[in-house]
């Protein structure tokens, strides 16, 4: 299906093709309806979709040793979504944020409905944030690149928003809401080195800042009822050094926080603990098994799958792997840093090289057997050092 042009901003601006060596990676949940495919090619470039059924997908263009790298990556069937590309993701300084829209005929619109797969061909990302329009300086070129299609049947344009919980026409995730020139997405929230984006320290496929803890409908990275400035998911209300958001001391899959309304004004201080008598949600049960509560928006009908336990841990498995098969070339220069476990764990999720979704397309895995390797010591696939490595990230790739 070919495109007839691409409308950029009002203002023209020349676009620098290249690529920043992405690779594959799906952070979805696991679809359960019927879906269908968009496809394409694009400079190096990180593809997102938020879809209104709760949905959220995203996946890295596959480089391919040309500048035009292709990716693909499936929504639900006949489901209201928004597409978000970024070029240049990893760097702060040279990020580019780019929100898609879609002409079709007579009408247009950056919401977008499908019944059949859409191929995009080539779309000319910018990959320098110098060419782009951005006079608030978050990164986020102030106007949609809009794709012009040639009457594409099966699909439904608007401008409905979609993870949009203050209802001002603007992804959740890409609003900057302490006006610190970062989006909400390439927040720290936690303080753990890892960007929202990337953080899913409950290894539900969703990034936690886009959950919805207390299914009020509003979003983590949105939700701060006690309005102390902080997102109520990433503080301790119980002093106990673990974020409200991971606290579950009575283990019946509800967070404390939630439980208790510790956010509550008339509530927030004092009330500590997790099964006193103000513990008014709790489900009774401290079975894993019987869980029920899922903080996803809109939970899909079937829970993710969890990972398979191998027993490998990245502390006295593969870090041994690393540190006597990697650090050699790999110490703290270059894109791969052996260092610390801690250091080495946050490099390898930080910079993508982890494809939990499909374990042998990690980019680590893919380089450390001997695929676009510039020399050293390579890993045989069926080598027990890559098959370690391999089976810690089937597991759920877990700094354990």
């Amino acid at each position: 299906m070919k495109k007839k042009s691409i409308l950029l901003s009002l203002i023209a601006v020349p676009f620098i093709i290249g690529c920043n060596g992405s690779t594959t990676t799906n952070a979805s949940q696991k679809l359960n309806n019927s879906t269908v495919t968009i496809s394409g090619s694009v400079p190096g470039t990180l593809i997102e979709a938020f879809c209104n059924d709760g949905t959220y997908v995203k996946v890295s263009s596959t480089q391919n040793g040309t500048s035009q790298h292709p990716f693909e990556i499936s929504i639900p069937k006949n489901t209201e979504c928004k597409l978000v590309m970024t070029t240049n993701e990893n760097s702060q300084d040279n990020r580019v944020i780019t929100p898609i829209g879609f002409i079709n005929g007579s009408t247009q619109g950056t919401t977008l409905s499908l019944n059949s797969d859409l191929n995009l061909d080539y779309i000319p990302l910018a990959m320098q944030y110098s060419v782009i329009t951005d006079l608030d300086g978050n990164h986020v070129t102030d106007t949609p690149m809009h794709i012009e299609l040639n009457s594409t049947v099966g699909m439904n344009l608007t401008d409905s928003p979609v993870y949009d919980s203050d209802n001002n026409m603007l992804l959740d995730a890409y609003e900057d809401d302490d006006n610190n020139g970062i989006v909400n997405a390439y927040e720290d929230d936690d303080n753990d080195n890892i960007p929202n984006i990337q953080d899913d320290d409950n290894h539900n496929n969703y990034p936690d800042y886009l959950e919805d803890d207390d299914n009020d409908g509003v979003l983590n990275i949105k939700d701060d009822k006690n309005d102390n400035t902080n997102p109520d998911y990433t503080e301790d209300n119980d002093n106990d050094g673990i974020a409200n958001y991971l606290d579950d001391d009575n283990k019946n899959c509800y967070p404390d926080y939630v439980e208790h309304k510790l956010l509550k004004k008339d509530d927030a201080k004092g009330s500590k603990g997790s099964s006193d008598e103000k513990n008014k949600g709790s489900k009774g049960s401290s079975d894993k098994d019987e869980c029920t509560y899922s903080p996803i928006p809109t939970p899909p009908t079937t829970p993710p799958t969890t990972p398979p336990t191998t027993g490998v841990l990245f502390a006295t498995d593969v870090m041994p792997v690393f540190d006597a098969k990697c650090k050699s070339c790999h110490g703290s220069q270059g894109k791969f840093t052996v260092t610390t476990v801690l250091g080495t764990y946050n490099n390898l999720m930080n910079n993508s090289f982890i494809d939990t979704a499909t374990p042998s397309n990690s980019i680590i895995l893919l380089r450390a057997s001997g695929t676009g390797h510039g020399g050293g010591t390579i890993l045989p696939t069926n080598s027990t050092d890559y098959n370690t490595i391999k089976n810690w990230i089937m597991a759920g790739a877990l700094n354990n």
